[in-house]
């Protein structure tokens, strides 16, 4: 099939379509491309994976979403659907319609991070249990059950849930997530930030990030 060189290696004599070589070529190159150890023939038309070309850095998908608003409420014991409605940054992870859906444009492994400001009205602990959809279709062993405490005096119960998920997901995907308490006392509140010293932030009722790690 002609001269055939290997792509990404400058030559002192020739570029691949014969002319004298000035810089290195990027665009329009034909021939065989070898990666990763592989010796079969790649076309023109096909996609090649991160994972089979070696010393090319992933570019990875992310974003990083949040909730600010008003309490996210629910009554006893029944499932609720987590809202989402602030986009921090965002590189082909974004949120659908309705915003709880956090929507995946590449195919890929991600690492999912959820940290919940949960508040809590009762003079008892109150269960709380979040976990992950996908498709709208739960996840298996994604759940994580949390004790919310219990009011003190006039101080409302405070808790932070954490969770680290890492999951496979296609084109087109989309997660979401689910929460119940059992006796319906806990919500998902935002804290605004102080006003007088000590200073200190706004605590996000709802704080998610998405990264596409392979």
């Amino acid at each position: 099939m002609g001269d055939t060189k290997s792509i990404g290696v400058a030559y002192r004599d020739q570029d691949l379509d014969g002319s004298t070589l000035t810089s290195v070529k990027t665009a329009g190159l034909t021939g065989y491309l070898y990666g990763n150890g592989s010796t079969t023939p790649i076309t023109a038309s096909t996609t090649i994976p991160y994972s089979a070309i070696s010393g090319v850095a992933l570019q990875a998908d992310y974003g990083a979403f949040s909730y600010i608003d008003g309490p996210q409420t629910a009554a006893a014991e029944t499932v609720t659907v987590l809202d989402l409605n602030t986009t921090d940054v965002s590189n082909g992870v974004s949120l659908g319609s309705p915003t709880s859906r956090v929507v995946i444009s590449t195919t890929g492994v991600y690492s999912i991070t959820i940290s919940i400001q949960v508040a809590g009205t009762s003079a008892q602990v109150d269960d709380f249990t979040l976990w992950v959809r996908k498709n709208g279709t739960n996840i298996p062993n994604s759940a994580s059950v949390s004790g919310t405490p219990a009011k003190h005096g006039s101080i409302n119960g405070h808790n932070v849930l954490c969770v680290n998920f890492v999951y496979s997901l296609a084109a087109n995907d989309y997660i979401q997530f689910c929460w119940t308490t059992k006796d319906g006392t806990s919500s998902i509140i935002t804290y605004p930030a102080s006003a007088v010293a000590p200073i200190h932030p706004a605590s996000p009722a709802v704080i998610l990030t998405v990264i596409q790690i392979a």
